[in-house]
């Protein structure tokens, strides 16, 4: 994927080791850079939103570079006002528990889990951009409406990942290509992982829906402690670096 130089939030690409603005090459250094006396803001990178849906970037968690899916662009836009990229874990972090109590997600250990210690996981740069975002959730603890709420961090749906099941609800729009994100592995295994989705079959308030390690949906106690796989929303003008790595 051909990178750029970012001017003033206007991307040019750089040739020979300078960057050409308007036809004239200047040489630049990523900071602050005079261009004709006027001082310019100079990042380097390729905007996220350029990236195709299913293609992989890669995030710090504790320092450390792990890849992450760009699996929709402009994500719940009617809800939010400029969409923006959503980007997927491409493994689960950890096995958590959904909740000790029942299966209203609102109330879950698993996004209290998301939206404080792994939030804080991420360097300060992308907790910084990381936008609150608007979705679609079906409440539980017996109710099988659907509503909305705004995380920061949050799993998918079962019907976004492209699922149907007894006591599934329609929550969101199924996100491109979802059996791309069928499978996921733990430790370098394949693993079952949870959905935000609660099962409402029977008025059901105890089981949640999750992904079983070879793709198939079922359902389970929500005290089980299945993969966790978050899921964020980034601005697509987040720039992403020559190795992947959005800094």
């Amino acid at each position: 994927m051909p990178h750029g130089t970012r001017i003033n939030g206007t991307s040019y690409g750089i040739t020979g080791g300078k960057c050409l603005v308007n036809g004239t090459a200047y040489g630049i250094k990523k900071g602050r850079t005079l261009v004709s006396g006027t001082g310019y803001d100079i990042t380097f990178g390729t905007a996220l939103g350029s990236y195709a849906e299913g293609d992989i970037v890669k995030i710090n968690e504790n320092g450390s570079p792990v890849e992450f899916y760009v699996v929709k662009h402009n994500y719940e836009s009617g809800l939010n006002e400029d969409g923006g990229t959503l980007v997927l874990r491409v493994d689960c972090h950890s096995k958590q528990r959904w909740s000790s109590i029942d299966n209203r997600w609102a109330a879950s250990m698993i996004l209290e889990w998301l939206n404080n210690t792994y939030k804080s996981m991420l360097d300060s740069n992308i907790q910084n951009i990381i936008s609150l975002t608007k979705y679609y959730y079906t409440i539980g603890g017996g109710s099988d409406s659907i509503t909305t709420r705004a995380d920061y961090v949050f799993l998918l749906s079962g019907h976004e990942l492209g699922k149907t099941y007894y006591g599934l609800g329609k929550e969101g729009s199924t996100v491109p290509n979802p059996q791309k994100y069928h499978i996921a592995k733990l430790y370098g295994l394949n693993v079952e992982q949870w959905t935000r989705s609660p099962n409402t079959a029977y008025g059901d308030k105890y089981t949640g829906i999750y992904l079983k390690n070879n793709g198939g949906v079922a359902e389970q106690g929500t005290f089980s402690q299945l993969g966790a796989r978050p899921a964020f929303v980034l601005p697509s003008s987040t720039l992403v670096g020559a190795d992947d790595v959005i800094k």
